[in-house]
């Protein structure tokens, strides 16, 4: 693994951790304010969505990375090695595909947007800030989803010299 992709996944996890777990504080803190001190506070609805929104994009491509997306195998795991290898790539190209068009949309989005100066309603977010989640989360999977075909023909390659050295 380069050191790019180390400090890559470093941030991904810890900024996709942090965002999530900070989340579920701030809803059990407000929830505890609502039934406890009869206090609810208003922004904290607001700010935990856009948190879980950031933290889900950014989740999107560890979970690429990590495989832990859910996937039906079944089929893939009974085909011969070679068809195997054509699926893959055309599933992670599919999904090349999908990250492209999720990077320019939101960037059409964000411009849009920023273009209006909208804010949030509770806290005064710019919210292009929000949608800037969306191409950022689509350049994160975009580097996952080549990364991953790379791997796919990376395998391919080294079957191949293992069975040529013998």
């Amino acid at each position: 693994m380069s050191s790019f992709n180390k400090i890559l996944s470093l941030i991904e996890d810890y900024t996709a951790g942090a965002l999530i777990s900070l989340a579920t504080l701030l809803t059990f803190y407000n929830v505890f304010m609502r039934y406890v001190f009869h206090t609810p506070v208003n922004w904290i609805s607001e700010v935990v969505r856009f948190m879980v929104i950031w933290g889900v994009f950014i989740g999107a491509s560890v979970a690429l990375r990590e495989d832990s997306h859910i996937k039906v195998d079944l089929l893939f795991n009974i085909l011969p090695q070679r068809l195997k290898k054509v699926v893959a790539v055309f599933a992670n190209a599919v999904g090349l595909l999908f990250s492209v068009f999720l990077i320019y949309q939101g960037s059409k989005l964000v411009f849009f947007v920023m273009a209006r100066g909208q804010v949030s309603f509770d806290v005064g977010i710019p919210m292009y800030l929000v949608y800037l989640a969306i191409p950022i989360g689509g350049i994160l999977l975009v580097f996952r989803f080549v990364e991953k075909i790379y791997k796919v023909f990376a395998a391919t390659q080294k079957r191949v010299m293992g069975e040529g050295d013998r």
